[in-house]
């Protein structure tokens, strides 16, 4: 993030930049080095490895953007363990990947100018066409769901954030009333109870998220899943940039 600034950061973003080239470990979820897969324990977990079952692609079927979890992955248990990411990231970035709090907000004060979002894309697709186990296993295999894309900037600035979520359609009309506006905005506004429940942090290459940040990456995300009366509300997945 280009208003991350410090000796600090550019230490650990010039560390990210040659991550998939390292062997080594960070916590419980393994660094290794070239297409290696990570072994991992996924006790605490719904996550699976067949979330990026196909690491060598990041396009989709339904046209989300991922990334390729080759330099890193773990559950949001093993993300927080005291050692594990803590000679990848500075504490500034841990906070963005695994704080309960507001990404939007968290982005907004530290570049002090409004959010902007940039809708790419909402459109109805099937759960079984969405690359991403989890989704099935929150909202059932059959039927279809709200796929919305955006990118996050500060105001007058470069895209900082990549996101694609999936909805129920009646979730969504009555939830995203400003579409717009940042789905925590939305989601304060419309009186929703909701409970945060990350599932994995990952980070690795991806080529078009490298187009629209104008960045090569290896690149950082998390995906996690809003829960209401006990009822999952949508999934989010978010890729920042370097």
């Amino acid at each position: 993030l280009a208003f991350f600034s410090g000796r600090r950061e550019l230490q650990q973003r010039a560390s990210m930049q040659s991550l998939a080239k390292h062997t080594g470990r960070s916590g419980r979820g393994r660094l290794r080095g070239g297409n290696a897969h990570l072994t991992q324990r996924r006790t605490h977990s719904r996550a699976t490895a067949a979330d990026h079952a196909d690491r060598a692609r990041t396009a989709t079927a339904t046209g989300w953007s991922r990334v390729s979890p080759e330099a890193w992955e773990g559950s949001f248990e093993e993300a927080s363990e005291p050692r594990a990411l803590r000679s990848l990231l500075s504490p500034l970035w841990r906070i963005l990947l695994l704080s309960d709090g507001s990404l939007t907000l968290h982005l907004k004060f530290l570049s002090d100018a409004d959010i902007e979002v940039e809708v790419l894309e909402e459109k109805c697709v099937c759960v079984a066409d969405v690359e991403l186990r989890s989704v099935a296993e929150e909202f059932g295999a059959e039927g279809s769901l709200v796929q919305r894309q955006v990118l996050l900037r500060p105001k007058g600035g470069r895209e900082v954030a990549y996101a694609v979520s999936w909805w129920p359609e009646q979730a969504m009309a009555e939830v995203m009333r400003e579409r717009d506006l940042p789905v925590w905005t939305n989601l304060s506004t419309s009186g929703v109870d909701v409970r945060r429940c990350i599932r994995s942090v990952f980070c690795g290459p991806s080529a078009e998220l490298a187009e629209m940040f104008g960045e090569e990456g290896p690149f950082w995300g998390r995906y996690y899943v809003f829960y209401s009366d006990g009822k999952p509300l949508t999934l989010i997945y978010e890729v920042l940039s370097p």
